[in-house]
């Protein structure tokens, strides 16, 4: 290293090279002794003056560092040495964490390489020394600092939002190829890749927080809630922590339909302008297809409570239907008071379609299934009742309230008229049925 920053002696791939082999040339004594003291005596020393030698961070720093823990990486294969590997890996990545803040943005694609190089050996190193550590845990855990320096890419505004966008969804790639790659591998403890594909999680998150702005990141959120739910069943002994981290993602996508007016959107007409509007109905969407899907996925839990679920699905459900509703007539109509009503009368009517199909299907059943499916039917007419008349009777005027309170009478006439068949046909059935066997 002195002999190309200080002396000029090698040109730097050169240096790198022989540096690389002088370091890796000393860890082989330790090696072959089975000393990780002496390994920590040579690593930790040459490890700390390398900054003095280069001058402080740059280029020829981190990429020392990264070929010295590249070369060392074999000599730690078959032994216990969790120190060695935790010093490597913290050694590789600090530099990378003052680089952005000191490079330029022509810099840029170098920073990138860097910072995905060091995280794909840090976790290559992971799974290679996982066999034969003793804290395997502590090494894959170890593994997910190499990936800090990966969000400053964007942070520090040094690339361009795609350059970022980009690095960060590679490292949320790198970290679920880990995960899923090492599958059945006994020597890597599961919850080590729990870990890992919960970092590429939260670089997911990042990725749609750098590409999308305003209102639209909630779509970014919401599709991948979907995405991930529909991938639980490739999950395997994943498939927990893929289920609780889209359950994660949609929470936060609807959150942020929250956060652009998805509740005073519902009471106020007008409010939102019509990019906002169409980013409601397309969240609207999105919202029902993430709900339902997470909603079967926990509902076929043995230790969860399918009806509390689907009860809660179906609340919020009636919430995005009527999103759904309301923004639909919004863009129909220019934002008009018309188109409010319509929307608002629009979701009375399908809560009260949805709740009759449930109680008509609940017909149908028997124990608990029957149970589940009568008192989420019940639920929902309860809440499109009190709907009905705690704002649509304040709110809905003219035909539009003469059409829902016909409809929702009809509808209640019905139910009434079924069930009272059901009972009376039941009633016959155990009068037709004998009180003991003939003698």
């Amino acid at each position: 290293m002195a002999s190309a920053s200080i002396y000029h002696w090698l040109p730097q791939v050169a240096a790198l090279v022989v540096g690389a082999a002088v370091g890796a040339s000393e860890l082989w004594v330790a090696h072959r002794w089975n000393s990780q003291t002496l390994g920590l005596m040579v690593s930790v020393p040459l490890l700390v003056f390398a900054p003095v030698v280069t001058g402080g961070v740059n280029e020829m720093l981190v990429c020392f560092m990264l070929a010295y823990a590249a070369s060392t990486v074999w000599l730690q294969i078959g032994r216990d040495w969790t120190a060695l590997f935790v010093v490597n890996t913290v050694a590789a990545t600090a530099p990378q964490l003052g680089l952005p803040f000191t490079a330029d943005h022509s810099q840029a694609w170098f920073v990138a390489v860097v910072g995905l190089v060091g995280l794909a050996l840090a976790l290559v190193s992971a799974i290679l020394l996982a066999p034969s550590s003793s804290r395997a845990v502590i090494v894959g855990l170890i593994a997910v600092v190499a990936a800090l320096p990966l969000p400053l890419i964007g942070a520090t505004g040094m690339a361009e939002r795609p350059t970022a966008v980009a690095v960060v969804g590679l490292g949320a790639a790198i970290f679920a190829f880990a995960a899923v790659g090492v599958r059945g591998v006994a020597a890597v403890p599961v919850s080590c890749r729990i870990v890992w594909i919960a970092a590429g999680a939260v670089l997911l998150s990042l990725a749609v927080g750098i590409a999308l702005d305003g209102s639209a990141v909630s779509l970014g959120f919401l599709a991948a809630a979907v995405v991930l739910t529909v991938a639980v069943r490739w999950a395997d002994d994943l498939a927990d922590a893929v289920r609780i981290i889209a359950t994660v993602f949609a929470a936060l996508g609807l959150t942020a339909l929250l956060g652009i007016g998805g509740g005073a959107h519902l009471t106020v007409p007008g409010l939102l302008s019509t990019g906002e509007q169409a980013t409601l109905m397309v969240g609207a969407v999105l919202g029902l297809a993430a709900t339902t899907v997470l909603a079967g996925e926990w509902a076929g839990r043995p230790a969860v409570d399918s009806q509390r679920v689907w009860l809660a699905s179906g609340l919020i459900d009636l919430w995005l239907i009527t999103e759904l509703c309301i923004s639909v007539g919004d863009l129909v109509t220019g934002g008009t008071d018309a188109g409010f009503r319509g929307g608002h009368l629009a979701a009375t009517l399908i809560w009260f379609g949805c709740a009759a199909a449930a109680l008509m299907r609940a017909r149908t059943l028997r124990g608990q299934r029957r149970a589940l499916v009568l008192g989420t039917g019940l639920s929902v007419i309860a809440a499109a009742i009190a709907k009905l008349f705690l704002f649509d009777l304040a709110t809905l005027d003219g035909v539009f309230r003469v059409v829902a309170f016909i409809v929702a009478g009809l509808v209640l006439l019905s139910l009434g008229v079924a069930y009272a068949q059901r009972l009376v046909s039941d009633d016959g059935a155990d009068d037709a049925t004998p009180l003991g066997p003939v003698h």
